[in-house]
C-alpha cells in the first residue's frame, strides 16, 4: 500500500483557487506565496520538471502522471497573467 502525503495536482487547484479568490478573502494571497514558495523550494526536479506526489517517507518521481504537470502549468501561467493584468492596472492608475 503507498499512502501519499501530497499531490502535485493539489497544488495546482490551490494555485487556481488563490489566484480566483485572492481579491475576495485576502489571506488567499498569504496562502498563494507560500504555496509557491513551496513549490519552487520543493517540487520542481533538477531537469525542470516537477515531482509528481510527496510520499510519506520520500518523493515519487515519476514523470508519467501528465495530468499534474500539464495542471501546473495551466495554473502557473493563470498566475502570471492575472499578475501581468494587476502589474498594468496599476500602472494606468
Amino acid at each position: 500500500m503507498t499512502v501519499y502525503r501530497r499531490e502535485l495536482y493539489d497544488y495546482a487547484e490551490c494555485i487556481n483557487l488563490c489566484v480566483l479568490l485572492r481579491d475576495r478573502i485576502v489571506e488567499m494571497g498569504v496562502v498563494l506565496n507560500h504555496v509557491i514558495a513551496d513549490l519552487l523550494a520543493r517540487w520542481i526536479k533538477p531537469d525542470g520538471s516537477f515531482r509528481s506526489r510527496e510520499l510519506w517517507l520520500s518523493w515519487d518521481n515519476v514523470p508519467m502522471h501528465r495530468w499534474a504537470q500539464s495542471q501546473m502549468f495551466r495554473s502557473l501561467s493563470l498566475l502570471a497573467l492575472k499578475e501581468r493584468d494587476s502589474q498594468a492596472a496599476n500602472r494606468v492608475a
